[in-house]
């Protein structure tokens, strides 16, 4: 989603042959002030409109005992858990509790680090929930 800049940094190190100047390449987003604070609560949406398409496909297959009906159930939960955590990922900024990006990965690393960890363990929990009622 967002295009990397590269920019060349110039620095100056001292060693024994003198002074050399050594290039590096450092990545730069163009886009992080764009993405900070927005809301990306049509996201959210699509996570609700997934969730209702699992539950729906679920008392379809309750309804009618159509156990691949289950597993359409199961894979549209998962979906569900795991758009949050990929949207994070994407962005590099993590969501607050009202889908607003507030935490860059490179600005604010632990609080990232820690609402990525959170959105995974949903994901996980979501999942493990939804095999747990294809199985029975």
């Amino acid at each position: 989603m967002s295009d990397r800049l590269f920019r060349v940094v110039g620095r100056r190190s001292q060693g024994k042959i003198g002074q050399e100047r050594t290039l590096e390449l450092e990545g730069m987003t163009t886009d992080q002030s764009e993405v900070r604070g927005k809301s990306y609560l049509r996201y959210f949406g699509i996570v609700v409109s997934l969730s209702l398409a699992a539950v729906t496909c679920a008392a379809l297959a309750l309804m009618h005992g159509i156990s691949e009906l289950r597993w359409v159930a199961a894979g549209l939960l998962i979906a569900a858990g795991c758009v949050p955590a990929l949207l994070q990922w994407q962005l590099g900024f993590a969501l607050d509790r009202s889908w607003v990006a507030r935490y860059g990965r490179a600005t604010e690393p632990r609080r990232y680090w820690a609402i990525m960890l959170l959105a995974v363990i949903l994901a996980v929990f979501w999942g493990y929930v939804a095999i747990g009622f294809a199985r029975s």
